[in-house]
């Protein structure tokens, strides 16, 4: 079977620029995953008596005074405002209606496993900023619940990626990507200095917005950082490989087989997640291909 015949090799705009496309297929996206998983905490948390989760899962001003509670900077994106208090429902739709939008398409590019990656850190970041703001101008009692941040990192790294695109405000107005982008720091921006706004975490939304956008302004990749630390940790355990005498003909069998693990993992985690070696023998492997069916 050639590469070009693998359900990982696929031709879509979406992925221009790309070697290969890691769209899924036949297969539930994490962005999916993970409105399920926070709706139903939210549908768990108006059960009953309303707020008892978020109660526990929100992240608080005075967390430094309680280390134990630390969990709360991830949590808190897992929790959203009471159907009976002001936002509602609109708080949670809002977030996971934007989050599905633009997350689809930033997962089919980065991969499952990074995507799920950015958008925790970008919450935890996000929180954190918040959490310090909170300590330099008081706020004692303050709590922080929504996955907002997050959800502007989502945003703003779409954005990044596809700045012409054209995207509706209010599903009305058209506009270039980039241009919604500035409308929304120009009005998060004025609603943070306003005093006596509403109680709404701007500091966490500008923090997100600032993190999707130096995400990819500086190209991290959390899935290369991750196995970079991991063979960085292991190397040094490892054996000195013997030396091989090299025989062509057994090394195209090896990469065929090689091939399939490396696509399988471009599904999983994305193209980022491949280092230097293992993207030359896929490359090689595709060279192969295309001169075996000229």
């Amino acid at each position: 079977m050639g590469l070009y015949d693998r359900d990982y090799y696929q031709d879509d705009d979406s992925s221009a620029g790309n070697i290969f496309s890691t769209r899924p297929r036949n297969q539930k996206m994490m962005v999916t995953n993970i409105v399920i998983v926070t709706v139903a905490f939210w549908i768990a948390d108006n059960l009953g008596e309303p707020g008892w989760l978020s109660n526990v899962l929100a992240l608080r001003a005075d967390l430094f005074e309680h280390p134990l509670n630390a969990y709360q900077v991830i949590t808190h994106g897992l929790t959203h405002a009471q159907l009976g208090e002001s936002w509602g429902i609109m708080h949670i739709l809002f977030n996971m209606l934007v989050l599905w939008m633009f997350g689809r398409e930033l997962e089919w590019k980065y991969g499952a496993i990074e995507f799920l990656r950015f958008y925790l850190v970008a919450i935890v970041f996000s929180g954190l900023v918040w959490l310090g703001a909170r300590y330099a101008v008081g706020g004692e009692g303050a709590r922080l619940v929504g996955a907002s941040g997050g959800v502007a990192a989502v945003l703003f790294l779409f954005i990044m990626n596809f700045p012409q695109r054209t995207l509706y405000l209010w599903g009305i107005l058209g506009m270039p990507a980039w241009l919604l982008g500035a409308i929304y720091i120009v009005g998060e921006l004025f609603f943070f200095i306003s005093p006596g706004g509403a109680p709404v975490a701007h500091e966490a939304h500008l923090a997100g917005a600032a993190f999707g956008a130096a995400y990819f302004q500086f190209g991290w990749s959390f899935s290369r950082l991750f196995s970079r630390s991991g063979r960085d940790l292991f190397s040094r355990f490892k054996p000195r490989p013997k030396l091989k005498v090299h025989d062509p003909e057994t090394y195209y069998q090896d990469l065929d087989s090689e091939a399939d693990a490396l696509l399988a993992k471009i599904h999983r985690q994305g193209e980022d997640s491949l280092t230097h070696e293992e993207r030359k023998k896929l490359e090689d492997y595709a060279r192969r291909m295309r001169q075996k069916h000229r």
